[in-house]
């Protein structure tokens, strides 16, 4: 099973990390919405919240209200169903056209699927099928972040590497009476080097504000390692840009979000 879904896998551009963080805003509906549930879950970034459909098939929709250049569009699935497919599509003004192949969700957590050219649509929807409808905890879309340097040697991706916090029982003689997992989550750490001053000075000052406010899903090698995909917030370490010689700039950033399930 993939996590990303890319239209053009063979290009080298792919290798590059990848951070979705902008998302267009629009009106967001349903075709059906089951009790307890709201279509308007799916804006805000949160996971325990959700959409999930009365009756499949289903589509939820995320109307812009005028033509924008989207170039990803992903999802975090909190409940998996049964037997559920989800493709995402777009409204290219006339018709709704296949964004990416549908994929079969076998396992919670993010999914993205992402061109290298962006495609003008004044709509997205996600047409979901199968037997049971997933919850859909969060749905974005837009144009994402194509860093403009590869991830340096000694990264840990984050689905290998989940933080989990755990209370032990021991008796008064040292031995263990008991364990249990109180918490998991996934914490990503991203550094990269050799980054020109004039790309940050374009476009860090927009990403780092994003951070602030925005769920964002990261993928640091979409081509190569496409079950790799992490989303959160941004961690307690704060965004930073510096200079890593007289030339080049460094970036790093963290992010914080559910645990991933392998």
């Amino acid at each position: 099973m993939s996590r990303i879904t890319l239209t053009d896998s063979s290009n080298t551009d792919w290798f590059y990390p990848r951070l979705c963080i902008l998302h267009e805003a629009g009106t967001v509906t349903a075709s059906s919405t089951a009790t307890g549930y709201t279509a308007s879950a799916v804006s805000t970034p949160l996971t325990y919240t959700g959409w999930k459909g009365a009756s499949l098939p289903d589509t939820i929709e995320n109307d812009y209200g005028s033509a924008k250049t989207i170039d990803y569009i992903a999802c975090y699935v909190r409940d998996i169903g049964t037997s559920a497919t989800i493709e995402p599509e777009y409204w290219n003004g006339s018709a709704w056209v296949s964004f990416g192949t549908a994929v079969s969700i076998t396992k919670a957590g993010p999914y993205a699927w992402m061109k290298l050219t962006g495609v003008s649509a004044a709509k997205m929807r996600l047409s979901v099928t199968g037997t049971t409808s997933p919850v859909i905890a969060f749905i974005c879309s837009g144009a994402a972040t194509a860093f403009p340097c590869g991830i340096p040697p000694g990264f840990a991706p984050a689905s290998l590497n989940q933080d989990d916090e755990f209370t032990n029982t021991f008796s008064e003689g040292g031995q263990i009476l008991g364990s249990q997992k109180l918490r998991s989550s996934a914490k990503q750490s991203v550094s990269m080097d050799a980054i020109s001053p004039s790309w940050v000075a374009t476009n860090w000052p927009t990403v780092r504000g994003l951070m602030n406010r925005n769920g964002m899903f990261f993928a640091f090698n979409p081509k190569d390692s496409a079950d790799e995909l992490i989303y959160g917030m941004r961690g307690k370490d704060s965004p930073s840009a510096s200079y890593s010689s007289t030339q080049y700039m460094a970036l790093s950033f963290s992010i914080e979000g559910p645990e991933i399930e392998l």
